[in-house]
């Protein structure tokens, strides 16, 4: 965490518990987060706690985001996205399902190499994007063909129908 921090965080600080506050900045203190990365996650945690009734220290404690804060071959950045990820899905169950599901079907749809699927942001819409890179004719024969036959696949089918 930087040494300045702005006031709406320093606020927002004191209103955790010493034992809270005192967690919150061993998991900060090494991921050295900018003033709206701190809000982000300072939110996520108060809201996981509200909602869960934990206190942010258990949400700290959690073995997924202490494993992620020992990986130290990673930098301070990647770690931060992981953390950032850990508290959305603990924030937001119901898109970390929707988000798993889309993954298993894109993963079993066995897309060629070059070519990527996603869903609307946050599946608030219906619609897929597909997004395909070549360098050949043959490459992009290739791609052309394995998408002709996405029609077929159930999984295909299922994404379109908003079934993620």
């Amino acid at each position: 965490m930087k040494e300045e921090v702005s006031r709406t965080n320093i606020r927002k600080l004191a209103t955790y518990s010493s034992e809270d506050r005192l967690a919150l900045f061993a998991l900060f203190s090494p991921l050295k987060l900018g003033e709206n990365r701190l809000r982000e996650m300072l939110t996520l945690s108060e809201e996981i706690s509200k909602r869960d009734r934990l206190s942010v220290r258990e949400i700290v404690d959690r073995a997924e985001i202490q494993a992620t804060l020992s990986h130290k071959e990673l930098t301070a950045s990647q770690r931060t996205e992981r953390v950032k990820k850990i508290l959305m899905d603990l924030r937001y169950p119901r898109m970390h399902t929707l988000e798993e599901t889309f993954e298993r079907k894109r993963r079993d749809l066995n897309l060629p190499s070059g070519v990527s699927l996603f869903h609307s942001p946050f599946f608030e819409g219906k619609g897929l994007k597909i997004e395909f890179q070549f360098e050949t004719l043959e490459d992009y024969q290739t791609v052309l063909s394995s998408l002709s036959q996405l029609a077929d696949k159930k999984e295909f089918q299922e994404m379109i129908d908003n079934k993620h």
